[in-house]
């Protein structure tokens, strides 16, 4: 069968990926054909409690792959305090950047410019922890040198073709395995409730939790349906020809905190299906490997992720049927003869093999594989007297590679007479043949030591702050007049694009009525059905008195770049700049201001410059952005926006406000962030300003609010309240 591929899609270039937790992992995933796979070390990487080679056994493992034409990629996809950055990342890396690592993974902006600037050559691949969600975001990812981007897993097929065609990155997804409900990079739950933050690698999955779901007084979910926050697990295996032909280069699979045999098993059905549809088979998926699929692990059951829909429940677990007495045993079968046929068989190099033995001539030894021969000499043969060798004794030796990377698949004995010649030195030549061959075959992708970072970044100079106003968001008509008619100092108000859209007649009385700056405070996602609209409305917000944006990821950051707005773009908090090289890599571009990070101390917070940088103290702090809708799931979509609450085991409740103007869910802490008597450990770090943020709060909540942070830091006098607040991470950080 002729199948036509798109001008864009390279066969030879299409990649099966998958994970390894440990260095076992990925030899079962090469065994069972994996063309690359990701690997984290002992530091800076997603799965932090995954079984993760360290040091030497990594830089083994690098090897062992390599080898064996396979490709390792290296996690270092987690957010690094500035400390780390410099004075560990370089160490960290280096051995692995010398061995040949293929690629980092990378989510920190700061490491991407670091790794860029210290290890030369080492390509970079931007982490779906990046939460890129489209062209704009993927360009200036391609203008800073990554050469292939992961991009948020919401993405559809339309807006993968589009990041295709429109750069030249390479794409690369997660077809099988776990999904996370919130758009990766951007959940604070784990962190905020448990102090395990998900952008350090240390997840402690609250979301594959059970709650009660109310909307107002009425429970709309029951104890079957309590999993409101745990997607199914994804199984894109029938929509392979399709992925593949929207532009993506790379297959992945989720999964290194799973079992090698899951990892092995799973590699085996997609490289079949990969195969038949390379050679233009049929790829229709038989139920015998759906079924092999489901009982290597499942969430229950698998649904397709969001390649074609964009939310929906049967999407959702709901209810946890493994927890259940109904829940399935263990193919125990299946696993025996996934370990036997991949775990407990050595994958080894097949190789050619020549001696040549002449009387009165030094022995010669060759060995081929790969595309690389290699010949020693050992030493001179002395004419047969006693205990002559002959070839079936001379071919034993030669065959004898034992537990190396190499099996002889042909060998050549050219011996025309007996000759006398220890057995030892035979073996040695041998051995010596093996280790060069293997360093033949390695050095091409070894590098050679870069020179180590010698810049000493000065400490900084944070200037004691002085507040001389508030900065406040608001979310609501009600808010705004609060804020616009208070008697306190506003300098700077951000106006939420979905609050503007409702009644921007209102919004601008109420802007005429008081003098400050106002931002446009731009949604927490923005896919590419969204784009136009806000490029063509963009240059009219300025118009009708903006003086800039709250960009909220980076999508929005290199748009309003793009539009030549990047300096009147102030960035919010879930942009990261964790340490200085993030900072700077911002200030580069051109912008107006950062946030500062919300999973930092305030010890932390004084490593970095602050003096473009806004404090938030108070606020319900969002812990999901999730495309996922808790109402749709539950009930019904009227494509009105709704807000209910979810309690979960120890009756804490949490927000959730359905955007539907944009599609997304948002989900609030418990409790509002309320640094209110830190004032004064807020004004040794010199921030450019506070904010407030209001979300939930109706006007007579706004309004004290307001009063009781405005009197804290305007006139550093704490008014007695009975209000509960959380510190977030300002006292405690996060590991």
């Amino acid at each position: 069968m002729y199948r036509r591929f798109p001008f864009f899609v390279d066969m030879d270039k299409i990649e099966l990926l998958a994970p390894a937790g440990s260095f076992e992992t990925l030899k079962a995933a090469i065994v069972a054909g994996a063309d690359a796979v990701y690997i984290g070390g002992e530091r800076f990487g997603a799965r932090a409690f995954a079984d993760n080679p360290q040091g030497d056994e990594l830089v083994t493992a690098i090897e062992y792959a390599h080898l064996r034409g396979r490709k390792v990629y290296l996690t270092v996809n987690t957010l690094l305090k500035e400390p780390e950055l410099t004075k560990e990342l370089y160490d960290f890396l280096l051995p692995f950047y010398v061995a040949g690592v293929d690629a980092v993974i990378v989510q920190d902006l700061g490491v991407m410019q670091y790794i860029s600037r210290h290890f030369p050559g080492l390509p970079i691949h931007a982490s779906t922890q990046m939460a890129v969600t489209g062209v704009y975001g993927a360009k200036l990812l391609e203008e800073c040198g990554v050469s292939r981007v992961i991009p948020a897993r919401e993405l559809s097929l339309d807006e993968l073709r589009a990041i295709r065609r429109e750069t030249s990155l390479e794409i690369e997804v997660f077809v099988h395995g776990a999904l996370c409900y919130c758009y990766s990079g951007m959940c604070l739950f784990s962190s905020m409730i448990g102090g395990r933050s998900g952008n350090r690698g240390r997840c402690a999955q609250p979301c594959r939790l059970p709650y009660r779901v109310f909307d107002g007084d009425k429970e709309v979910n029951s104890k079957k349906t309590a999993y409101v926050l745990s997607p199914r697990d994804m199984c894109a295996i029938r929509l392979l020809p399709e992925i593949i032909e929207s532009g993506v280069c790379s297959l992945k699979i989720e999964g290194r905190m799973k079992k090698p045999e899951y990892t092995a098993g799973v590699v085996r059905v997609y490289r079949k299906y990969l195969e038949r549809y390379m050679a233009g088979k049929s790829t229709e998926v038989s139920r015998k490997d759906e079924e092999i699929l489901l009982d290597l692990y499942n969430r229950d059951g698998f649904h397709e992720s969001y390649f074609k829909q964009h939310n929906g429940r049967r999407m959702m677990a709901m209810e946890n049927k493994k927890a259940s007495d109904k829940a399935k045993a263990r193919n125990e079968k299946l696993f025996a003869e996934i370990r036997s046929e991949y775990m407990e068989k050595e994958l080894q190099v097949p190789a050619e093999a020549k001696l040549v033995v002449k009387p009165g001539k030094p022995v010669k030894f060759s060995l081929s594989a790969g595309g690389k021969s290699v010949e020693l000499t050992g030493p001179v043969a002395e004419p047969a007297k006693s205990q002559p060798l002959g070839h079936k004794q001379l071919e034993k030796r030669v065959n004898k590679t034992g537990k190396t990377d190499f099996v002889v698949v042909k060998r050549e004995v050219d011996m025309k007479k007996e000759v006398f010649l220890p057995i030892k030195e035979v073996n040695q030549l041998r051995r010596a043949c093996v280790e060069t061959l293997r360093e033949a075959l390695l050095a091409p992708s070894r590098r050679s030591v870069p020179e180590r970072p010698t810049e000493e970044r000065e400490n900084a100079q944070n200037k004691r702050s002085h507040f001389d106003g508030l900065s406040v968001l608001v979310s609501t008509m009600e808010q705004f007049r609060v804020v616009a008619e208070c008697e306190y100092p506003v300098k700077r108000i951000y106006v939420e694009m979905s609050l503007y859209r409702e009644d921007s007649s209102a919004c601008r009385r109420l802007m005429r009525g008081r003098k400050a700056e106002y931002y446009m405070a731009l949604p927490h996602v923005l896919h590419r059905q969204y784009v136009g609209g806000f490029r063509q409305e963009a240059a009219g917000y300025l118009a009708d008195g903006f003086d800039g944006f709250l960009a909220r990821n980076l999508e929005e950051y290199a748009l309003l770049r793009r539009l030549s707005m990047g300096k009147r773009t102030q960035l919010d908090y879930s942009l990261y700049t964790m340490n200085r090289e993030a900072q700077e890599f911002f200030r580069s571009k051109g912008v107006a201001g950062m946030t500062a990070p919300v999973e930092l101390n305030h010890r932390e917070l004084g490593t970095l410059d602050n003096h473009d940088v806004e404090l938030i103290i108070y606020g319900y702090q969002v812990l999901m952005v999730s495309a996922q809708c808790s109402r749709k799931n539950t009930s019904f979509c009227d494509r009105k926006k709704a807000v209910l609450t979810l309690k979960d085991r120890k009756n804490a409740c949490f927000t959730v406000q359905c955007h539907c103007d944009f599609c997304y869910n948002l989900l609030y802490n418990s409790v509002p962030l309320g640094l209110l008597k830190e004032r004064d450990e807020a004004e040794e770090l010199g921030f450019s300003g506070v904010r407030l943020q209001f979300t939930l709060e109706d006007a007579k909540e706004a309004k004290s609010v307001l009063k009781m942070f405005a009197k804290a830091y305007g006139e550093k006098r704490v008014i007695q309240q009975s209000r509960i607040f959380t510190h977030g991470h300002f006292h405690r950080g996060v590991e």
